[in-house]
């Protein structure tokens, strides 16, 4: 549950990422090269980087393409591969501007590294040979004209309009609290970015992926308003921490958090002990397997945040009486535990739902 299909649009837009062709070997080789100052055009360029090893493994190109003193545009090849074809949008390009490509190999977790530069000047006519001042690059890049671009980028609008409507639809939709996220439509989330970036790989990211992008953000936060608004309604409704629930054959209650000394005192004896986290919640339980109710099995117990995120309750340990659990799919922030912010404790059995209001640390 904790992991969501989101491309992070909004970071990709801003670092002028721009989405990539799957096509773009084809492409590059049916390109027409028109001669000329190019306005609107692919440039298709073909990355080689020849005995580039990198800690074992060949490189995960990223290019940083600059036309002029323009802003670069940033395009990421395949992963493990020497040789890459990337589809870069121009708006402009003059005769005797110069364009410079620059090489990096990504990195996920730390500063990408960089592998080599080259630049070179723009005489009207395609292809375009570059080579890295290293030695190390080695590209050649072809031109699709303005026109047929323009189709393209009519084609990408129009197949767009359907994924944005049927999203917007979706995030209207009623609260559903025993789905993930409340019913968050990440289905049609995923599809609607998709078809910006349909848009935004033929023309990067001009005015009409922005628009689209837009009107895909204001429903997100449209939705997840609401979504705010039900958890902070149902509080007053929830059942309160020291109740006791009924599940069938089974029940649970009272809850409570328990952080820090008093978090590591609670889990002695059992195999948490060792690296007690820094809060658990502590659930009175009385039934046949504690453990299923972090397995999903029948009923199972989520996390409930203020915002309407959903995320499992992971069982850590339990002792006769009481089962212990974690929040999972959050990363801790530096000294806090996610279950400080949790608005409500869920049970659910995949149709029927419970909500117990977050107890107070003890």
């Amino acid at each position: 549950m904790g992991n969501r299909p989101d491309r992070d649009l909004a970071r990709r837009m801003r670092q002028n990422v721009v989405p990539q062709l799957p096509d773009a070997r084809d492409r590059f080789s049916d390109a027409t090269d028109p001669p000329g100052p190019v306005h609107g055009g692919l440039l298709l360029c073909d990355l080689q980087m020849p005995g580039t090893s990198w800690f074992l493994s060949r490189p995960d190109i990223r290019a940083r393409v600059r036309f002029g003193s323009s802003a670069p545009l940033v395009v990421d090849g395949p992963d493990n591969r020497d040789q890459v074809t990337v589809s870069v949008p121009v708006a402009s390009l003059e005769v005797g501007q110069e364009i410079a490509i620059e090489a990096l190999d990504r990195d996920l977790f730390n500063r990408d590294d960089f592998l080599d530069r080259g630049e070179v000047t723009y005489a009207g006519r395609f292809p375009l040979f570059l080579s890295g001042a290293g030695r190390k690059l080695w590209a050649t890049c072809r031109l699709m004209d303005s026109e047929t671009v323009a189709g393209w980028v009519e084609s990408a609008l129009a197949s767009a309009s359907q994924p944005l409507a049927s999203f917007e639809k979706a995030a209207a939709r009623p609260i559903r609290w025993a789905r993930q996220d409340l019913g968050y439509p990440w289905h049609e989330h995923v599809a609607a970015e998709d078809a910006i970036d349909g848009v935004a790989a033929w023309q990067g990211w001009g005015d009409a992926p922005r628009a689209l992008a837009a009107r895909l953000e204001a429903a997100r936060e449209a939705r997840n308003a609401r979504a705010a608004d039900a958890v902070r309604s149902m509080a007053d409704s929830a059942h309160a921490p020291d109740e006791v629930l009924p599940l069938d054959a089974d029940s649970v209650g009272p809850f409570t958090l328990h952080c820090g000394a008093a978090a590591r005192a609670v889990l002695a004896g059992t195999a948490a002990a060792g690296d007690a986290p820094r809060c658990v919640l502590d659930v009175g339980y009385s039934g046949d397997s504690p453990i299923t109710l972090g397995a999903g099995i029948g009923w199972r117990l989520d996390a409930v945040f203020a915002r309407g995120t959903t995320e499992p309750l992971y069982h850590v340990a339990d002792k006769p009486g009481h089962v212990y659990f974690v929040v999972g799919g959050v990363p801790h922030a530096a000294g806090r535990s996610p279950l400080r912010d949790v608005a409500l404790i869920r049970a659910v059995d995949g149709e029927r739902v419970e909500l117990v209001r977050a107890p107070e640390r003890k």
